[in-house]
C-alpha cells in the first residue's frame, strides 16, 4: 500500500475504546517495509519511510512531508539482467535511526537493493555512501561493538557478509557467511565482551565476537528471517 496512516488517537468511554485516523500520508508509490519513528529530538519524533522506487521520506508527527531523499542508482545491463527488474530500486529494510555523530539531531542509515547503505543527516543531506557486493535486507544495527563510545554500523547482505561500519563509512571488518543475510543481526553484552548473533538464509545462526571473529554456529532447519 502507498498510504501510510497513524492511529494513534484514543478515546475513552468507560471499558469502550475507540481509536480513530488521525491524518493520512500518501507517498505516491508502495511501502514495502515497515516505517521508522525516531528519537524524540529537535524539533519532534520523525517517521522515516522507504519506498519500492528507492526514495527516503520523512514525515512529522503531523504527516506533513519534510524531506525527501532519492539516490543516484545506476545499474548497467549486464546488472539488469540478474536482477528483479520489479524491485531492483528498492528499500526493502526498515531505516536505523540515531544520533551517532552526538550533533543532538538523529542521522538515517537505509540500505537497498542495489546493495548501497546510504546515511543521511537529520535534513536529509547524503554523508556518505558504502557499496555493499548484494541486495541489503536486514535493517542495520547502531551499537558500540569495540568499547570506545562511538556506535558502529552493523548489517548483513545476500551477498553472505555481515558488514561493520565506522561512523565515517570506513569498513571495520566484514564476516563471510555460508549464505545470504536477511535478518538483523542482535548485539549484546556478555560478561566483559560483546557478542554479534545473526541467521542465514540456510538456517545457519551465528555467534561473533567485536572483531568480527566467529565464536560458534548452529544448523537450524529452515531459513532464518527474524533476530
Amino acid at each position: 500500500m502507498s498510504v501510510i496512516a497513524k492511529v494513534l488517537s484514543k478515546i475513552s468511554t468507560g471499558k469502550k475504546r475507540e481509536i480513530r485516523e488521525n491524518w493520512v500520508f500518501d507517498s505516491a508509490t508502495p511501502l514495502i517495509v515497515a516505517p521508522a519513528v525516531g528519537p524524540n529530538l529537535s524539533p519532534n519524533k520523525k517517521i522515516v519511510l522507504g519506498t519500492s522506487d528507492g526514495k527516503v521520506m520523512v514525515v512529522n508527527t503531523e504527516g506533513k512531508l519534510l524531506w525527501m531523499f532519492k539516490p543516484s542508482q545506476q545499474v548497467d545491463d549486464v546488472q539488469a539482467m540478474f536482477m528483479d527488474q520489479d524491485k531492483m530500486k528498492s528499500i526493502t529494510a526498515t531505516p536505523a535511526i540515531g544520533d551517532v555523530l552526538e550533533k543532538g539531531h538523529p542521522e538515517i542509515f537505509v540500505g537497498s537493493e542495489l546493495g548501497k547503505l546510504h546515511a543521511l543527516d537529520s535534513n536529509g543531506k547524503l554523508l556518505w555512501e558504502f557499496q555493499a557486493e548484494g541486495a541489503i535486507r536486514a535493517s542495520p544495527v547502531l551499537a558500540d561493538i569495540n568499547g570506545d563510545g562511538i556506535p558502529e554500523i552493523v548489517f548483513g547482505s545476500i551477498d553472505r557478509h555481515l558488514y561493520a561500519l565506522s561512523i565515517k563509512g570506513d569498513l571495520i571488518w566484514k564476516y563471510s557467511a555460508k549464505s545470504g543475510i536477511e535478518c538483523e543481526c542482535e548485539i549484546f553484552e556478555s560478561g566483559k565482551s560483546i557478542k554479534i548473533t545473526f541467521g542465514s538464509n540456510d538456517g545457519t545462526i551465528y555467534c561473533l565476537n567485536q572483531n568480527g571473529e566467529a565464536e560458534w554456529e548452529y544448523k537450524t532447519g529452515d531459513k532464518i528471517m527474524a533476530k
